[in-house]
């Protein structure tokens, strides 16, 4: 299917979207950019409280120096490898290009100038996706930059520290040396300094390179097999989109303000089985508007093979 569509494509055979796939494809880029608000956001978070953390860390003065950078840096990469701090790594690459700006800027444009999009009433964040998320980058980076100067500050007030005591190390070495000048002690051992000896490794002190120990092969030979026949398991596979069964939540919560599980199932026909609806339940978790009652149960009927089965679940409501 897809290699007769890039054929039509090529002939100039093109089908445009009508206004439902119009709006279903907005909505989808509109929520889109929303999540992706949610990640800067929480990008933002976790540098805040890692700043917060290693304030807390440098004020009680419980571990050292090179413990305190250990643990900063490690919680700094556990960020930026997050699913939240990648999109927020791609999203400041596109920043520093011009052209993939401009490209965005000229789509925008071209979306937002549709006689379809125009004439809804809902507000989008396409329109101020750009400078929303600019900002929104910018906020991270000021809170990095925070957390850069505070650790800054500490490795120069450490470092001072550490100069300092050495100073007065010195100072007490001069001040019980001129005590003792006129009046030295009578035994031989009048004092002891640590690690003023050096250390001496020679280089037959190493242990020689010992060869790993080689695997044992089997000495039979490998021949050609035949494979058995396959199971039709393998060939009845099939994916269920997430994507469409949201759209069809958000289209049947144009006109109603909420709708249970066991209509959406009567509404839409379930085509997947079990796994559509088991989905369904998915995106009612993860969607903090939509209400799942445990204390009540819900019976639901789907068509699985020309057979009609059942199913009970807890009672689960999509809302607005």
């Amino acid at each position: 299917e897809i290699d007769d569509e890039i054929r039509q494509i090529r002939g100039g055979l093109v089908t445009s979207y009508d206004t439902r796939q119009i709006k279903e494809n907005f909505w989808r880029i509109d929520e889109e950019i929303r999540r992706l608000m949610s990640d800067f956001r929480e990008v933002e978070e976790n540098f805040r409280t890692l700043d917060r953390q290693t304030r807390e860390k440098i004020a009680t003065g419980s571990l050292e120096k090179a413990e305190i950078l250990d643990e900063i840096f490690k919680e700094h990469d556990a960020i930026e490898q997050s699913e939240q701090g990648r999109s927020f790594a791609a999203f400041w690459l596109f920043i520093m290009s011009r052209n993939r700006q401009d490209e965005l800027e000229r789509n925008t444009e071209k979306i937002l100038n549709l006689d379809t999009i125009r004439a809804g009433s809902a507000s989008s964040a396409l329109g101020s996706m750009r400078y929303s998320l600019l900002d929104a980058g910018d906020k991270v980076k000021r809170t990095l930059g925070n957390l850069n100067e505070q650790l800054r500050t500490f490795l120069d007030e450490k470092l001072w520290l550490e100069n300092r005591r050495i100073m007065d190390l010195i100072k007490s070495v001069e001040e019980k040396t001129l005590a003792v000048r006129n009046t030295p002690p009578s035994e031989k051992n009048f004092l002891d300094v640590d690690s003023i000896h050096p250390e001496i490794e020679l280089p037959m002190e190493r242990k020689l390179f010992t060869p790993p120990d080689k695997p044992p092969l089997l000495e039979n030979i490998m021949e050609e097999g035949f494979a058995g026949e396959v199971p039709d398991v393998l060939y009845t596979q099939h994916y269920v989109d997430e994507r469409r069964l949201k759209d069809n939540i958000r289209r049947m919560l144009t006109d109603r303000p909420q709708i249970s599980l066991g209509e959406m199932c009567k509404s839409c026909p379930v085509e997947k089985g079990l796994s559509e609806i088991i989905t369904y339940a998915v995106i009612a978790s993860r969607d903090s508007s939509s209400i799942i009652k445990t204390s009540s149960q819900q019976i639901i009927e789907y068509k699985e093979n020309n057979k009609i089965k059942k199913i009970s679940l807890p009672l689960i409501i999509f809302s607005t």
